[in-house]
């Protein structure tokens, strides 16, 4: 198992492959609920931009 959506959760994954740091524990349905509502509010607030390929006429 491995440490998902934390900020540090890359440090802990190596602590993890090298035997050292906590163990993860397993996810409950109110944790995973909780990330769902995290996630979709997120998305709701993330604004997509066009990539523009040639400059704009000015």
């Amino acid at each position: 198992m491995r440490f998902m959506g934390w900020a540090h959760a890359t440090t802990l994954d190596l602590m993890r492959l090298r035997s050292e740091g906590p163990e993860p524990r397993e996810e409950t349905e109110d944790m995973a609920a909780e990330k769902i509502d995290i996630l979709s509010k997120v998305r709701a607030r993330t604004v997509v931009r066009p990539i523009l390929t040639s400059p704009r006429p000015m």
